[in-house]
Order: C-alpha cells, then structure tokens, then sequence
C-alpha cells in the first residue's frame, strides 16, 4: 500500500483523493487497452465483412465471433478438413482443462490449438489469389495483409481451398 494512504494525519477527503489518485494511475492504461481492444475488433469485423462480400457470403455472419471463424475455415477447405481444424480449435483448450494434471499433455494441448488458426491465417489469402510469401506473412501480420486482401482488387477462387484431409 502506499504512504499516502496510510497517513492517519490525513483527512477521510485527503485519504479518499490520495485513493482515487492511485486508481486513476492504475485505471487509466486498463480503459486505453480496453477501448483499442474495441477498436481492433471493429475493424477486423469490417474486414472481415469485406471479406466474406467478396467471397459472395453475406457480411453480418463477421460479427458473430464462433460463426465467423467456422465460415473463414468453411471458405479457405474442404468440409473434412474445416471440420476437423474448428473442432481442434474449440474441444483443445476444454480437454486441455481436464487433462491439466497431465504433466505434458495438459500444457501441450492449447498449443496444438493454435495450429488450424496459423493454417487458416495461411489460406486466407491464398484463397484470395496471394503468393506464397502474403501468405506466411499472414501468419505474423494478419491485420495488415487482411486488410489487403479486404481493400484489394484480389477475387476469391475455391480452386485454391486447402486440402489436408480428403473428403
């Protein structure tokens, strides 16, 4: 605690401002965080809209979180694949729970999790017509080489879906 509010020759009014005071100090950065968290997932909405319009699927399904993600994998493979990546994504961190007493296996199943995300941040734009290197520079970058797959004159072809499991 600080001294401040520690002081008993303090008023109540001086130990409740020296309180405030040392909220606000803390508060502060928690509410910019808070309100660019907010701004960064306005924005992915938005080009994520403009995304699923050029892919010809209706652009509120952006908003839904779960949803989007399943339509994302539903346009970059085939339905074998898609499944089998968003059920890794959502049963991983829930078995993960369970397992935690597991020495290895508790602490190893959130990061097999992660792949079918770093594998769709891959086919987004090669479904989009990118190269090789915009899509690994998806996997690091994805703000930015989204929102050039978004704003940029690239079409969506199905031909290049990702097949990792046949059908």
């Amino acid at each position: 605690m600080h001294s401040l509010l520690l002081s008993s020759s303090q008023s109540g009014a001086g130990q409740i401002a020296a309180l405030l005071a040392v909220m606000a100090v803390y508060m502060v950065p928690i509410i910019i965080g808070c309100v660019c968290l907010l701004i960064g997932y306005i924005y992915m909405v938005i080009v994520n809209w403009i995304i699923f319009k050029k892919a010809g699927v209706e652009g509120w399904k952006a908003i839904i979180p779960y949803y989007n993600l399943f339509i994302l994998f539903d346009l970059c493979f085939n339905k074998k694949t898609r499944n089998i990546c968003f059920i890794v994504i959502i049963a991983a961190p829930l078995v993960s729970s369970a397992l935690v007493w597991i020495p290895f296996i508790g602490q190893l199943l959130p990061v097999i999790a992660i792949a079918p995300v770093y594998l769709l941040n891959f086919a987004i734009p090669k479904v989009f017509g990118g190269d090789t290197v915009m899509c690994v520079l998806d996997i690091f970058f994805s703000v930015i080489i989204r929102s050039i797959v978004a704003f940029g004159p690239s079409e969506y072809d199905p031909s290049q879906k990702i097949t990792l499991f046949a059908d």
